[in-house]
């Protein structure tokens, strides 16, 4: 009898070691915010965005990096990220300053 082939592991492992962009595609919130008007803040007051246990950086980047393409100029907008791991709340720290950093060369 010969013996079934190997399946591939379809889940990440049970401590997240390996999710580090996780596995959808990054979204805008900024674009999902703006579709919805109610959602969008009066009077030029903040908008303000939870991400929670998101385990990587990959929406706050794409929505800082199109953040000028949804609102109008001066409104602020802020993101607040909730992690449980304080390593994927450290990675993402690193990520955004890195992003935020001026004095680094473009590749």
């Amino acid at each position: 009898k010969q013996a079934a082939p190997l399946q591939p592991q379809l889940t990440m492992d049970e401590h997240n070691a390996h999710q580090f962009w996780g596995l959808s595609a990054a979204v805008d919130l900024g674009a999902v915010a703006s579709s919805k008007p109610e959602l969008i803040p009066a009077n030029n007051e903040p908008l303000k965005i939870l991400q929670v246990s998101t385990y990587d950086a990959r929406h706050t980047l794409y929505t800082m990096c199109r953040a000028g393409r949804h609102f109008k100029e001066g409104q602020p907008t802020h993101l607040y990220v909730y992690e449980e791991e304080p390593e994927a709340l450290a990675r993402h720290i690193l990520l955004v300053s890195i992003l935020l950093d001026g004095t680094l060369m473009a590749k």
